[in-house]
């Protein structure tokens, strides 16, 4: 019988019947029944092993990749991962807020502190050009000038404030804590700051505390509880937007102050 015959036999096409010659090896059957995963075991697993792949679950429920990934999207059970700090952390914030809320019912001002680095020269990573043509810009990758500002905040006025082109270590930051942050305070003060090796420097604090002032060490990794973090956001925002690029005009006109009046 030829591919024609066979075709008009069984009513179908002959392409149908070339398809059939291509196939006529006996599928191979699974030698057991499909694998039921039970939700109980899954769900028990997903809470043992967050962050196991699907190949280390089938291994240990006896099934397959696909089964497991389907099963777990029949359970709402999504893949996302939250990375956070030491579970030590939430003890140290809480001690901070204990010290700071002493500090306040003692009617210490508290004044915050911290350091920025602001490019010379930024660039705005997009642009708009017709469909199909590049977007080319120029940019010197050789300049690499950085004005780094030392500033503190009281309330939410700025001042106290400095520049430098050179990289702040424990000696500039002496200078500036000497020169320029404690003739800024009126009274004494508890003076907020991060954990940064130059300011942990015994002479710094020596100096702070000759004048009456309170150091108050925020916990790691906890620039939420610094509000100067806000103004810095503010400032960089201003600059990378173009709206200004000079810097003493841009701290001016955000109200940046000398001194403060407690």
């Amino acid at each position: 019988m030829t591919i024609r015959e066979a075709a008009i036999f069984y009513g179908v096409s002959t392409s149908t019947i070339h398809s059939w010659q291509q196939n006529l090896a006996l599928k191979i059957k699974r030698n057991k029944a499909p694998t039921k995963i039970p939700d109980d075991a899954l769900i028990e697993d997903v809470k043992r092993y967050p962050d196991d792949y699907n190949y280390e679950r089938a291994r240990r429920l006896n099934c397959s990749k696909t089964g497991i990934f389907n099963a777990l999207k029949r359970l709402s059970i999504s893949q996302k991962k939250d990375l956070r700090t030491s579970k030590s952390l939430p003890d140290k914030k809480s001690a901070y807020q204990s010290k700071l809320n002493i500090f306040m019912q003692q009617r210490y001002p508290i004044v915050y502190m911290d350091e920025s680095g602001f490019e010379a020269e930024t660039i705005r990573p997009y642009g708009y050009v017709p469909i199909g043509k590049p977007c080319i810009d120029s940019y010197n990758w050789q300049a690499k000038k950085r004005t780094n500002v030392i500033c503190a905040l009281y309330k939410k006025m700025l001042f106290a404030l400095d520049y430098f082109e050179q990289n702040i270590n424990s000696h500039i930051f002496y200078d500036w804590c000497k020169f320029t942050l404690i003739p800024s305070l009126k009274t004494k003060c508890v003076i907020v700051m991060d954990n940064a090796r130059f300011h942990k420097s015994k002479r710094i604090q020596r100096l702070l505390n000759r004048h009456g002032h309170r150091i108050l060490w925020l916990p790691p990794y906890s620039t939420d509880l610094n509000p100067i973090e806000k103004k810095w956001a503010q400032l960089s925002f201003c600059a990378k937007g173009g709206m200004e690029n000079n810097l003493p005009r841009l701290f001016h006109d955000m109200g940046c102050i000398d001194s403060i009046k407690t």
